[in-house]
């Protein structure tokens, strides 16, 4: 689509939002300050099922990141340190660019890497978390992920003035460094102007790490109880992890006019900057250090009630990533631009039959060290139908385009739900497509080339999913199986020329996926006690022949059972208001391919306490890894052991 296109669409939108407000009365009507939301609303037509937690929810766990709160949930996370160094999310045994990060209904992947820096969001920021798990979501704002889709949605405005802080301050208990991690949050938020039809809202939090945590160091040597080389627990020292401080400071603010109706013009800004001591491997001392500037500016249009009957919503975003990487052996600048423009129409009418469509356009320019300057067109046209046949059955047909320079693909999804008085039963199949990142196609360093001749990785799935609600333990049971090929992966090719041997990025693997996962939750005495808890078990096979060491053999890095649990009571008396716990484990995960070697499972057990408000001050504690475990995410990188959290909350009208 052309540029004056894309113009001439925005303009109309505005013009036809002036024009409603002609048409409307002397007076001021009241204003409506819809929900920002990124799935589609009508929750008895979807098909697909989602895991949400609310601000309240969210702020119970005290985490002092998102990556903190998400592993609390039982999510698997890869974690190459504590806060702010590199995290990535698990969905299904898939991770990195298939696992797709929306904020505010603007998906903000790194088009370079395919990943989302986690310590770029600020938790207290959050209004809502939208978890789907599967690939290609309902979700408008999404061009059809593989792992799953994290649905960010920040806190919405206020009708009279709002102030709130909170500050964190954590221990290792280390001699030399007391206090570790310190954490300052402000947010604001209210209308301004004669008529309050304007709205601001402001969110800034700084923090500082040293991640001078207590680990134990085991040396490599041969034990015969294990499969290979592996750690021997009597050769263990307990020692500090060094060279890993991290200093940043993240902001949100966002304006919107409103003209009646809910429609509004918002813009809106997301800035982080991140100065990272980024230790390498534990044995390592080639450690750098890393510089990150990342700004999302985003205008958009909303039109909640067009001509009485659809909502549409424009919105222009500039999306900047810049970061500087310098070490002994290595120095480095990526900076990448990014201009989106997305629009989005739905019927407002509740109807047995429902459309929405959407189209998203994505330019990016990159300048890397490794990867030169390149120039990348995106582009997604996506459409989704829902029919309500009658109170029990429902379907819904989500379809898309999507092409990435010379690349093309359909993604197709069809799911229905049938629903009874107290079960509700979902069956689903889909494409799974994730087009290959910038760095799989350019990247040269050494001896390790990118291939621009890359196709899109590709795959099917499915889905079986029953939800039990108004019975004595509500849960969700999900069976679920997915086949995926053309996996892009580095392995060594010959070149002419090169007498060495060469990695290259081929679409070499394939792997099949079955797994099982329940959820459930129950209130007691009054709600003042909760249980929640989830299990999730995954099998994996490589399926690529052409490699004999690795056919047959379990996916690096997936553990073949997670779980976490949580539980909180409301005590009020005793000057306690609420005691948590929350319990998450990551089972056993091969280092490699090859299944030689694995880490070792490990259970990760919180405690927390929310204290009784003090007038408007609410004090809270929070344990972190109370067993005191040792353990380790990602091979060779040392993970913190116990820690205490006091922090304190702020919220003023």
């Amino acid at each position: 689509m052309k540029k004056s296109s894309l113009i001439t669409i925005f303009l109309f939108s505005f013009l036809l939002l002036n024009a409603q407000n002609a048409l409307e009365e002397e007076n001021l009507p009241e204003i409506i300050l819809p929900p920002i939301t990124t799935i589609i609303e009508r929750e008895e037509s979807q098909v697909e099922q989602k895991k949400v937690y609310t601000q309240e929810e969210i702020e119970q766990y005290h985490a002092s990141s998102l990556t903190d709160f998400l592993q609390a949930t039982g999510m698997q996370i890869l974690c190459y340190g504590s806060y702010g160094l590199e995290q990535k999310p698990s969905i299904r045994g898939f991770t990195d660019e298939t696992v797709r990060v929306v904020i505010d209904g603007v998906c903000m992947n790194n088009a370079q890497y395919g990943t989302f820096d986690f310590s770029t969001i600020n938790i207290d920021d959050i209004e809502k978390i939208e978890i789907v798990k599967g690939g290609f979501t309902e979700g408008v704002s999404d061009e059809g992920a593989v792992g799953g889709v994290i649905y960010i949605t920040t806190k919405k405005y206020s009708y009279k003035p709002e102030f709130d802080s909170d500050t964190q301050l954590k221990t290792f208990f280390v001699k030399t460094q007391p206090v570790d991690f310190v954490s300052q949050s402000f947010g604001i938020s209210s209308p301004v102007g004669a008529k309050k039809d304007t709205f601001i809202k402001e969110s800034l939090k700084a923090c500082y790490a040293a991640n001078k945590y207590l680990y134990t160091q085991k040396l490599n040597n041969f034990n015969p109880n294990v499969r290979y080389f592996d750690f021997v627990p009597e050769n263990s020292k307990r020692v500090v992890r060094e060279n890993s401080q991290v200093g940043d400071v993240q902001n949100s603010f966002k304006a919107s006019q409103y003209f009646g109706s809910g429609n509004c013009f918002s813009a809106g800004d997301i800035f982080y900057f991140g100065h990272k001591h980024v230790p390498n491997v534990e044995f390592s001392t080639d450690n750098g250090i890393q510089k990150d500037l990342n700004n999302a500016l985003t205008l958009s249009l909303y039109n909640p009630e067009v001509l009485g009957k659809v909502k549409m919503q424009n919105s222009l975003s500039w999306i900047f990533d810049h970061r500087n990487y310098d070490a002994p052996s290595e120095h480095s600048i990526h900076k990448i631009n990014t201009v989106r423009y997305a629009f989005f129409v739905s019927s407002n009418e509740e109807e047995k039959y429902n459309q929405n469509a959407s189209v998203t356009l994505d330019f990016t320019h990159l300048n890397s060290t490794n990867d030169g300057k390149h120039y990348q067109f995106t582009g997604t046209i996506k459409e989704t139908s829902q029919f309500e046949f009658n109170d029990t059955f429902s379907m819904s047909v989500p379809l898309a385009i999507k092409f990435c320079n010379k690349n093309f693909a359909f993604i197709p999804k069809a799911g229905i739900k049938f629903t009874t008085e107290k079960l509700d039963f979902f069956l689903n199949g889909y494409r799974m497509v994730q087009f290959p990142t910038m760095d799989d196609l350019y990247w040269e360093a050494g001896d390790f080339y990118g291939n621009p001749d890359l196709k899109p990785e590709d795959g099917w799935g499915g889905e079986f999913i029953i939800n039990g609600h108004d019975i004595w333990l509500p849960f969700s049971l999900c069976i679920y199986t997915n086949y995926y090929k053309e996996k892009i992966q580095w392995t060594t090719v010959a070149l002419p020329g090169k007498n060495t041997a060469t990695w290259m990025t081929q679409n070499v693997a394939s792997a099949f996926y079955l797994g099982a996962d329940v959820e459930f939750e129950k209130h007691f005495f009054d709600d003042k006690f909760l249980i929640r808890g989830n299990l999730e078990y995954l099998y994996t096979r490589l399926l690529d022949k052409s490699n004999t060491l690795t056919y047959g053999n379990k996916i690096m890095w997936t553990p073949d059972l997670t779980a976490s649990l949580y539980m909180s009571y409301d005590l009020e008396k005793a000057g306690i208001k609420k005691i948590t716990l929350d319990a998450s484990y990551t089972g056993k995960r091969y280092k490699t391919n090859m299944n030689l070697a694995y880490l070792y499972p490990y259970c990760l057990v919180n405690a927390g306490v929310q204290f009784q408000d003090i007038k408007r001050v609410s004090p809270y504690l929070r344990i972190e890894n109370l067993l005191n475990t040792s353990y380790q995410s990602v091979e060779d990188y040392p993970m913190p052991g116990i820690s205490v959290l006091i922090g304190a909350r702020i919220k003023k009208l």
